[in-house]
């Protein structure tokens, strides 16, 4: 998926942006130094994402390499048929810049924060008949979060795609673990 995204954005930034001398732009890749992870060096990012959960996003940069994430929706557990209330709070730090061209910059994302989760009826039994785990008789669930993605930030409008897997570790009512995956948009001011 992070090779298809790649190649897409290469071929976009190349694709009829010459410079003055009739040249293909140059792509640089892969640097330590982020100037920015946002668009333009935009603060607040404000979009939707979709998949494990479906909710909506913001993110707020600290500092060029740094940013909190707020997420919140919805979830369904592992099956449509089992609906809750979701929200977690990341904070991430953008320690690589893949690649950066004229049209976009790719970069990576990694960090820690925390997720709770409100289940509308305790002590239900799962849909999926094959599932082996239970829900205990609460409503009320935590869990850590350290996530890992890819933005890809565009350049000439205020737009970035991101790509992320989180793995968690629930911690209560009970011990287990499980992985977040997401993709989204967001619009930055």
């Amino acid at each position: 998926m992070t090779r298809s995204l790649l190649l897409l954005a290469l071929l976009w930034s190349t694709a009829g942006h010459a410079n003055d001398d009739g040249a293909l732009a140059e792509l640089q890749m892969g640097t330590f130094r982020v100037e920015s992870a946002s668009p333009a060096g935009k603060r607040l990012g404000v979009g939707v994402q979709l998949g494990y959960p479906s909710a909506f996003a913001a993110k707020l940069m600290l500092r060029p390499d740094a940013a909190i994430d707020i997420v919140v929706g919805a979830f369904s557990g592992l099956a449509l048929a089992d609906p809750a209330f979701s929200a977690h709070a990341d904070y991430l730090w953008h320690p690589f810049t893949i690649a950066r061209a004229p049209a976009f910059s790719l970069h990576t994302h990694a960090g820690a924060g925390g997720a709770l989760v409100l289940l509308p009826v305790p002590g239900k039994k799962p849909t999926l008949p094959a599932a082996l785990w239970y829900r205990a008789p609460t409503q009320v669930w935590t869990a850590a979060r350290a996530p890992l993605g890819v933005d890809l930030v565009l350049t000439a409008a205020p737009v970035d795609v991101v790509f992320e897997v989180a793995p968690t570790l629930l911690l209560f009512p009970g011990i287990g673990a499980g992985c977040d995956l997401s993709i989204g948009a967001r619009v930055w001011w």
